[in-house]
């Protein structure tokens, strides 16, 4: 009995933040952004601890297991959002405004996240994936000032209220046969050909939430709208926690079906696509669409790494996951260090001229960008030739023509980004940065350095994750 709670902790743990938190509202006198940041930085910490300790204990391996998998996803969320905490603190010390509910509502996601991550049966998984999709709206919709909220009202309501239709179709479907509700029964079912079309219709409808939450087309257009019109600091949870939180249920949800022709189809069509508009997307004014535009053609290049569904193939994806999302993290701890009298620039010609007076920030900007394009020796590079890995035994020559040419046009926003920065005439005086946004990227770049120094090292400690995942999921 002690195991199975041992083994709950980091849920419980998260749990309890979330009912602490708006008690510390009521009842604590003195309160700052920082007293709920703090509060959410132990929780987070005290929870990624305990899941790496105590990572091959399960309440029940029938419905609910941890593994190297689950733990690796997991720790990754954690350090993800303690690389954000400093800077997500100092922005809401900045502009004055309450923090508890965006805490709250992460709080919220994350414990979401771990339950649908860990679980073996599609009734928590659904359900789990539900509340992350509510609560990620929830934040959203209460961070975001009056005029946002005229844009994002059509696309959030119609986003969230399709999401749910789609979890709930799913689960009526699959309640049909109820000894299917499993991860393991499906995967039977898969392995002797006996799925029926409800469980093909299910799994689609599945895979059409996590496509949504990770931001492929056709559903990035709700990211797109985010991206443009909220906060820094709920902008960075819908770009880069929610499609990690995706990607982590995505392969399992593949593992289970065996990447099934069907499911392959469907993957690689998503990829291609993404690569297209997230390549094609022009000029933009804004630096959030450029970045959001580039993260599109990463997504797809994911999607048609994964879309292999061998061992490689799924290590490849994640690693080149991991390589973006170091990169995309640091791109945005810059973007929080740009300031005029208080306020995050994002218009791109605010941001002329930018070198004279924010270097370090400037050369950070540089060394992401040229990783986003894959220039040697950043760590890009590694996802490139990932990339171009998975594709040639499959002698998709023409897709892999395809995918060189796309990255051509990617790579045009980020020159014309990187040529305003150094090249541009400054227009405005930016404030001073803070250290947290520093110290920060510094942690990105020697992440980096760290996988450009030894990537073989990484791909096969990753291959063991997945190895992992294959073995205990069926």
């Amino acid at each position: 009995m002690l195991v199975k709670y041992i083994s709950l902790l980091p849920e419980i743990i998260l749990a309890m933040s979330m009912v602490i938190l708006p008690l510390v509202k009521v009842f604590r006198v003195s309160q700052t952004a920082k007293t709920f940041a703090t509060l959410t930085k132990i929780s987070l910490i005290a929870a990624g601890l305990i899941g790496i300790i105590f990572y091959n204990l399960s309440f029940n391996a029938e419905i609910y297991l941890n593994s190297i998998y689950t733990t690796f996803f997991k720790s990754t969320v954690y350090a993800t959002l303690l690389l954000f905490g400093g800077a997500t603190c100092r922005w809401f010390l900045t502009q004055n405004r309450s923090s508890w509910r965006y805490y709250q509502y992460l709080m919220g996601i994350i414990l979401c996240a771990d339950l649908a991550i860990s679980s073996r049966h599609f009734g928590i998984t659904l359900v789990a994936l539900g509340g992350g999709i509510i609560s990620a709206w929830a934040m959203i919709w209460n961070e975001v000032d009056e005029t946002a909220k005229i844009k994002l009202k059509g696309i959030l309501t119609g986003h969230l209220i399709t999401s749910i239709i789609l979890l709930a179709t799913a689960a009526i479907l699959i309640g049909i046969h109820p000894e299917q509700w499993l991860y393991k029964s499906l995967h039977q079912a898969c392995q002797s050909k006996a799925l029926k079309m409800t469980d093909y219709i299910a799994i689609t409808c599945l895979l059409a939430v996590l496509l949504s939450m990770l931001g492929s087309v056709p559903f990035h257009f709700s990211k797109l709208q985010v991206a443009n019109n909220a906060p820094l600091p709920v902008v960075v949870i819908n770009i880069l926690i929610m499609p990690l939180i995706s990607l982590a249920v995505m392969l399992e949800v593949g593992e289970i079906v065996s990447f099934a022709p069907w499911l392959q189809y469907i993957l690689t069509t998503c990829g291609i696509l993404s690569l297209l508009f997230g390549a094609l997307s022009g000029e933009q004014e804004r630096v959030t669409s450029i970045l959001e535009n580039i993260g599109l053609y990463n997504i797809g290049a994911i999607l048609l790494i994964i879309s292999g569904g061998s061992v490689l193939a799924i290590s490849g994806g994640i690693c080149y996951f991991m390589i973006y999302l170091i990169a995309m993290s640091g791109a945005y701890l810059c973007c929080y260090g740009i300031r005029s009298r208080g306020e995050n620039l994002f218009l791109l010609s605010e941001w002329s001229g930018l070198s004279e007076n924010k270097p370090y920030i400037s050369a950070a900007l540089l060394i992401f960008g040229a990783s986003f394009i894959g220039l040697p020796p950043f760590s890009g590079l590694l996802g490139n030739l990932i990339l171009i890995d998975s594709l040639l035994p499959q002698h998709a020559f023409v897709v892999l023509g395809f995918v060189m040419v796309m990255l051509v046009f990617m790579a045009r926003n980020i020159i014309l980004l990187i040529k305003t920065i150094y090249d541009g005439k400054r227009t405005r005086k930016y404030d001073r940065s803070d250290s947290e946004v520093y110290w920060g990227i510094l942690v990105c770049v020697i992440l980096m350095i760290g996988v450009v120094s030894s990537p073989e090292h990484m791909m096969q400690e990753l291959q063991a994750v997945v190895e992992n995942m294959i073995q205990m999921r069926q």
